[in-house]
């Protein structure tokens, strides 16, 4: 397969796979790949720290954008994601990429939050962190949205989002 120039890998947890940068090689050289996004949950940051170098070293001409998963701002994030000390775990990753990144400019550092009805009542809180704490390339908003780990998630307003 060749003119595949972006590939996106989401999950679960990508970093997980121990052959993960072995897969983005395989399309990198089979399928001429240049840029490839990778989201994680910010929960393994060896392992994410281990193979976004690994990426970075074994491709030279390969653009990595890694998406630090997001929802809230401290222990909110962690209720939402119901992963106690998920948020510290997500800002050590995301320390960690940055002083990469500060290496090697082809890392681009996005946060994605998904607006859910957990989180509607207090995004601009978590959009004024990530504005004044973070510095990321860029900062995006999905919509919840299919099969939630809780539905309740599902009954966030549009027309909060739309605010």
């Amino acid at each position: 397969m060749r003119g595949i120039l972006y590939l996106s890998i989401g999950g679960g947890e990508p970093f997980l796979r121990p052959d993960l940068a072995a897969i983005v090689q395989a399309f990198y050289t089979h399928s001429g790949v240049r840029f490839v996004n990778i989201s994680t949950n910010g929960l393994l940051r060896d392992a994410v720290v281990k193979r976004v170098g690994a990426l970075l070293s074994a491709n030279p001409r390969l653009r990595v954008k890694l998406t630090l998963s997001l929802d809230g701002v401290g222990e909110r994030h962690d209720q939402i994601r119901g992963v106690p000390g998920n948020w510290a775990k997500c800002l050590a990753v995301y320390e960690a990429l940055r002083a990469i990144r500060d290496e090697n400019p082809r890392l681009t550092l996005e946060v994605g939050s998904t607006f859910c009805a957990f989180n509607q009542d207090h995004v601009i809180a978590l959009i004024d962190y990530v504005a004044d704490e973070m510095a990321v390339d860029d900062h995006t908003f999905t919509f919840v949205r299919g099969d939630a780990k809780d539905p309740q998630a599902l009954e966030a307003s549009i027309q909060a989002y739309d605010e």
